[in-house]
């Protein structure tokens, strides 16, 4: 074996490593390796071996190949979407390839689109509109035991504007330095942030709405899970927090049982970014809020742009807490075993 082939084999795995590492984004039950499968006969050949090509690109021959695989076995929608979502991680895995120097360029960039732009629904479409609606939905799911957690992380991500991926990692015992971490003065909350963003504002403001949520959390947790060290523990495993489509799929069961309309864990970021508007507050701010380094660029394309009449301070401060009683007050109280009711004929 040549010594370049043997180094661009080298590059290779060294790459495919780094790819297999990557989450898709897509969701229906994809995997890295399955979206890798698909596209692996192209990248050796095309895409790592520097020395044949300047420019290397993966044929549209294998995308739509993978495209395919995925309508085919896509659980919701018609696998457009899916399939470019995908596409869109493996293409963010090539480029920090490229960044390590495993590579010399990306060959996803010039992939195709497969869903048509005007067909694509962003999460400001699925988003509570106002307090009352989102203390009604987690409310709902904090009056079964089994999901009082979901109802909290709904509430976190709505009133800091995190992704799960993001909030799941917070840990009660955390340090100064650890997502979850309340600093002593009680104004700011320690997070990690996704996507590259880690270094971007590490923390969230902890305004009235949030310091509430998180003295009813407290409390809750004190007496439920005691002994776990995550704010969100699950109920159906010893230790770990919830699974991070956990919330998703009860905001979808919740829809499908005609008890809410469509809402979605994302749509909580949404609604964060609309209360911080409705106050005035400028993209460029809230992009930094958020973890965006965009100064609002990103904002105004993914969540719309702004009411002239926001901008200047009319517009109409939503709230965090609602009109009535806030969710966590609708909590269903534990059940206590019959030998424990006073008057009972085995009550101790």
């Amino acid at each position: 074996m040549a010594a370049g082939e043997s180094r661009s084999r080298e590059h290779y795995e060294k790459a495919k490593a780094e790819i297999m590492n990557a989450q898709p984004s897509g969701g229906n039950g994809a995997d890295s390796a399955s979206l890798f499968k698909h596209i692996e006969p192209s990248i050796y050949r095309y895409a790592l071996n520097g020395n044949y090509y300047e420019r290397p690109t993966i044929s549209g021959k294998r995308t739509w190949r993978y495209h395919d695989w995925r309508v085919a076995h896509v659980q919701y929608g018609t696998g457009n979407r899916a399939a470019d979502r995908e596409l869109n991680t493996l293409s963010n895995a090539f480029r920090y390839a490229k960044r390590r120097g495993l590579i010399r360029s990306n060959p996803l960039m010039g992939r195709p689109r497969y869903q048509s732009p005007k067909f694509v629904r962003h999460c400001r479409e699925f988003m509570p509109g106002n307090a009352d609606e989102l203390h009604a939905c987690a409310g709902l799911l904090m009056q079964r035991p089994g999901s009082v957690a979901l109802g909290f992380q709904q509430l976190f991500e709505a009133m800091t504007g995190l992704r799960s991926c993001e909030v799941l990692k917070w840990r009660t015992d955390a340090g100064p330095d650890d997502p979850g971490h309340v600093t002593p003065d009680v104004k700011s909350l320690r997070v990690w942030r996704g996507k590259g963003q880690h270094a971007v504002n590490p923390y969230v403001k902890v305004h009235d709405g949030l310091a509430a949520l998180l003295d009813a959390h407290r409390k809750w947790k004190e007496d439920r899970y005691p002994n776990s060290p995550w704010y969100f523990p699950s109920p159906r495993k010893a230790q770990g927090p919830v699974w991070k489509g956990a919330l998703t799929h009860a905001l979808g069961r919740l829809h499908r049982n005609g008890k809410i309309r469509k809402l979605t864990s994302h749509g909580g970021r949404a609604y964060y970014v609309t209360v911080r508007r409705s106050h005035g507050i400028p993209d460029s701010q809230i992009a930094f809020e958020i973890g965006h380094t965009s100064a609002g660029v990103t904002l105004a394309a993914v969540y719309g742009g702004v009411p002239p009449h926001w901008v200047t301070g009319e517009g109409p401060k939503m709230e965090w807490l609602p009109s009535g009683k806030p969710a966590w007050e609708l909590i269903t109280p534990p059940k206590v075993p019959r030998q424990q009711v006073r008057g009972h004929k085995n009550a101790k």
